[in-house]
């Protein structure tokens, strides 16, 4: 539906620098489009689809298939996400989800 036009326009900023960050990283998404954006409120989870398979998140990080499902079964352990199926997963702390994103704030070896 349409929102007030502060809203969006904060919205679509918070879009760009979120897409500037991907690119930053190395990742390239080559199909934008409203069904693929996550909009959530600060420090509320949301559930998404995963663009590509395990395997393929895998070769494109070069890990092997066994450390991302382990990765992703000790997000599950700890709370954090809910798997749904191969490819829907809820982020449910987000607040620490963000914290173990940082380069300094997960060590693989405790995955």
């Amino acid at each position: 539906g349409a929102g007030k036009p502060k809203s969006l326009i904060r919205i679509f900023i918070q879009l760009c620098h979120a897409l500037s960050e991907a690119h930053g990283a190395g990742i390239v998404h080559r199909d934008l489009k409203p069904g693929n954006v996550l909009l959530v409120k600060a420090n509320d989870g949301g559930e998404f689809g995963l663009p590509r398979s395990r395997s393929d998140i895998a070769d494109y990080l070069g890990l092997t298939i066994e450390t991302v499902s382990r990765v992703m079964t000790k997000l599950v352990g700890n709370g954090l996400i809910t798997i749904h199926d191969a490819r829907h997963i809820s982020v449910n702390d987000p607040v620490e989800l963000k914290a173990l994103a940082r380069p300094e704030g997960v060590d693989l070896d405790d995955y």
